[in-house]
């Protein structure tokens, strides 16, 4: 996640700044606030995903994908994005969204 911040800070919402003077128990509170995938290759995180609870009526969106760029336009992030829905419909999810910043 960190280092998703600092290749991409205005994708997530957040600044490493803030997210790297964390404490485990942050750390801990954000992980267990959503479902996350993570893509692993020879041993390192090159990819993370993560679905959380929206609106009451909007149900789960996606709302944290990143690539490590030396990986991007490989199917990674098409594999994280089909991790997560196989795993909220076999929790039985009938729609997952996905959430986009503009810009």
């Amino acid at each position: 996640r960190l280092r998703a911040l600092l290749d991409t800070p205005g994708a997530f919402m957040s600044y490493y700044e803030t997210e790297a003077s964390w404490g485990e128990t942050q750390w801990r509170r954000r992980f267990a606030s959503a479902a996350w995938v993570v893509a692993i290759e020879s041993g390192a995180v090159i990819g993370i995903a993560g679905l959380v609870d929206g609106y009451a009526s909007d149900g789960r969106h996606v709302e944290w994908t990143w690539v490590e760029p030396t990986h991007r336009h490989r199917g990674v992030s098409r594999a994280l994005l089909e991790a997560l829905v196989d795993m909220e419909s076999h929790n039985g999810a009938q729609d997952i969204a996905l959430w986009v910043l503009e810009n």
